[in-house]
């Protein structure tokens, strides 16, 4: 969960280094976070709870649309909860924070901030599906 003004602002200002020429700037999130953190945020906005399922019936049931398979194939059904990732960040890290450019932490605000932009999108999604109809 990257805020994506965070992302243009770091592709902006690292393209503008000579010295990054060549490096390689993976731009993910240092921090971890978990669904239980996401869904008590979702909660607070009085989004109606999701059932709890184990991981391997959410990635069979991801597998199914087309729209979410690709979830399902990188997940798998015997993956933890919690996703690590494995790529090193701290060049991507040292560079950003050396421009002025911390990442923004994981927090209760920035989980509120991305998913109450999920639901603005997905509102304007179904109003103009709507008014095609």
């Amino acid at each position: 969960m990257v805020p994506v003004d965070y992302i243009s602002d770091s592709i902006i200002h690292l393209s503008m280094r000579r010295d990054v020429v060549g490096g390689t700037y993976t731009l993910l999130h240092p921090q971890t976070t978990n669904l239980s953190q996401l869904t008590r945020c979702m909660a607070e906005l009085s989004i109606p709870p999701l059932p709890k399922v184990e991981v391997s019936e959410w990635s069979g049931r991801c597998a199914v649309y087309p729209d979410t398979a690709t979830i399902a194939a990188v997940i798998g059904s015997q993956q933890s909860t919690q996703i690590r990732w494995t790529e090193d960040l701290s060049q991507t890290i040292a560079g950003l924070t050396q421009e002025g450019l911390p990442c923004p932490p994981i927090d209760a605000d920035l989980m509120r901030r991305c998913i109450a932009w999920r639901l603005r999108k997905a509102s304007a999604s179904v109003k103009r599906k709507t008014q095609v109809s």
